[in-house]
């Protein structure tokens, strides 16, 4: 898709697992 979308998606994958790990 849009790189701007996909930036975006992996910045909240990014966090999340940052959230995960603590």
């Amino acid at each position: 898709g849009d790189c701007s979308a996909l930036m975006s998606e992996i910045g909240t994958y990014f966090d999340r697992a940052a959230a995960a790990v603590g």
